[in-house]
């Protein structure tokens, strides 16, 4: 059985959380919880518990949050991190030699004097975070044959696992923001 993919919905990734002159925003906040599909009323269902499965290629601008109750918390900023691929070339005077550095900032004063530059040829990047919930209700005795449902000793109950993909969408639009730090750089502000 496939796990359910949840959309987040996307996110413009300027490495800001200022809000723009266009009024968006690089700033998210999602809660992410259990959601039953369950149409019948005499079907009662209970989290009792969950864990997260995984979280590929977290960003140390965001954070996945255990709220204690069985809901996570997923927030925060995508960084330069979502983006790595900037490359800067300049030519170093002294050795007469072209120097390809890629990151930003630049660390090499040098940088000043490029004459490449290039941004990263992303247009998104997908991050994707797994969750699984235990799920438990009380059942008759034909469902606890026929149902999805299995005994659980510990938890003397008969519980089921909901696994749930959320994937959020990061889109590169560092183009705007370089232009005016790169200005802002070279203008030595």
């Amino acid at each position: 059985m496939p796990v359910p993919q949840l959309d987040l919905g996307e996110c413009r990734t300027g490495y800001t959380s200022a809000i723009t002159d266009d009024g968006s925003d690089d700033s998210f906040s999602h809660n992410l919880i259990w959601g039953s599909d369950n149409t019948n009323p005499l079907l009662i269902e209970t989290v009792e518990d969950s864990y997260i499965v995984s979280n590929t290629d977290i960003d140390s601008g965001t954070s996945l949050v255990d709220n204690g109750d069985n809901t996570y918390t997923y927030s925060g900023i995508f960084t330069e991190e979502s983006f790595p691929n900037v490359s800067m070339t300049f030519r170093d005077f002294t050795t007469n030699e072209d120097v390809t550095i890629t990151g930003w900032p630049p660390s090499d004063e040098r940088a000043k004097d490029m004459y490449r530059f290039s941004l990263d040829p992303l247009d998104a990047k997908t991050y994707e975070i797994t969750i699984s919930w235990k799920i438990s209700a009380i059942l008759d005795e034909e469902e606890q044959t026929t149902s999805p449902y299995v005994y659980d000793e510990g938890l003397d109950k008969y519980v089921r696992t909901d696994t749930f993909t959320f994937y959020k969408d990061a889109v590169n639009r560092t183009g705007q923001i370089f232009g005016e730090v790169l200005g802002e750089y070279f203008n030595g502000t």
